[in-house]
């Protein structure tokens, strides 16, 4: 997983790429979709050989019969080394308990991993150590917090389909 710290030619990746790419992925994860019994909470720590890699609170998208879909922060720490931040999306299966209004994920699929950089081999490895780990730490998912996430991304993604994203005609002059 140390490559995905470094560009193709060798050179570290630039902070301020990981930097709007963490704040882009994180920027919604203010609502505790996703909660647990325990302190830990959010972000969680997966150790592994030679580093460690930190998930983010998940940002949910969809949610349609028992499958949800999201996206969530990842940081990959080598150790002595800093932490290169990406993106993974996955789809989740939820088993839910309607009387306790709560859902943990029964299975997970990391369906894109985007991390600058990194090759086939290092997404791969970093989506299978995902789809193991996740499911085991049975979080308690509650379904009130997941609806209204819900609606929220859905609010977000209406603002965002009447946006102008051409560029204003610019007029230069030499002369007043």
């Amino acid at each position: 997983m140390a490559s995905l710290l470094r560009k193709p030619n060798g050179r570290r990746l630039g902070k301020s790429l990981v930097a709007a790419l963490l704040v882009a992925t994180i920027s919604g994860a203010a609502w505790a979709v996703f909660q647990e019994d325990s302190i830990e909470g959010w972000p969680r720590e997966i150790p592994v050989d030679g580093g460690l890699v930190v998930v983010y609170q998940p940002q949910s998208d969809t949610f349609e019969g028992n499958m949800l879909s999201g996206r969530v922060a990842v940081s990959v720490t080598p150790t002595d080394q800093e932490p290169v931040f990406g993106t993974v999306w996955f789809e989740a299966r939820l088993v839910t308990d309607r009387d306790e209004r709560t859902a943990v994920i029964d299975d997970l699929d990391v369906t894109r991993v985007g991390f600058p950089g990194a090759d086939e081999e290092h997404r791969e490895s970093l989506a299978k150590l995902l789809e193991r780990e996740i499911p085991a730490w049975a979080l308690d998912i509650s379904m009130d917090r997941l609806l209204t996430d819900l609606k929220l991304a859905e609010t977000r993604r209406e603002a965002a389909e009447g946006l102008n994203m051409e560029p204003p005609v610019i007029v230069f002059s030499m002369e007043p």
